[in-house]
């Protein structure tokens, strides 16, 4: 991150940060908008994704731009573009048939909460560590790592047993459906905001 900052001017590094920031918010908004147990929630999906659609669509272009000026370093210009695939894939999945059919109060709905905090979390980041010789943020702290001190090794399973199990047989492909689900909504957000915070 320090590499493109040094190449890059100030205000370049503040508009990336600033579209990384909206970015990583719309697809908290999203994640939010499926988890929302009220009446028109799948209006606000669609709109939510609306939303985040455009704010990955700012940031390619932004990396679009950066990609004519010659003294560009290829590096962050690729970083850009796969931080707009991640978020894609993102969104494909919490607009999926499987989200849309999620109950509110069951596991997908559970771990889409997770996420959007995750991804604010991740926001804040990006505006609060723009520059050189600011400290780095903890974006490799995974969405399992804040939840619970046990070992790695059981993060992932105590994640989905406790993830409302009663319910996953009102949702998509019973329980191994749902927990193959939330384990790929997990770790597509946990690679998004990786990828905002080496910009």
């Amino acid at each position: 991150m320090i590499f493109a900052q040094l190449l890059f001017p100030a205000g370049i590094q503040r508009r990336i940060a600033e579209r990384l920031a909206r970015l990583l918010h719309t697809h908290a908004v999203l994640a939010r908008a499926v988890a929302e147990p009220s009446k028109g929630r799948e209006c606000r999906i669609r709109g939510a994704d609306r939303k985040a659609a455009s704010a990955a669509a700012t940031l390619e272009a932004t990396g679009t731009r950066l990609r004519r000026k010659a003294a560009s370093p290829d590096e962050q210009i690729s970083r850009i573009g796969e931080t707009g695939r991640a978020a894609r894939r993102l969104r494909e999945r919490l607009t999926s048939p499987a989200s849309f059919a999620a109950v509110p109060v069951g596991a997908i709905a559970t771990a889409a909460r997770e996420v959007a905090d995750h991804l604010d979390q991740g926001a804040d980041e990006a505006l609060a560590f723009p520059y050189p010789g600011s400290a780095t943020p903890q974006a490799e702290v995974g969405i399992r790592d804040q939840r619970s001190p046990e070992p790695p090794g059981r993060r992932r399973a105590g994640l989905v047993g406790h993830l409302a199990p009663g319910a996953t047989s009102a949702e998509p492909a019973g329980a191994a459906g749902t927990r193959d689900f939330v384990y790929g909504l997990i770790a597509d957000a946990e690679r998004l905001r990786e990828l905002a915070a080496r910009r």
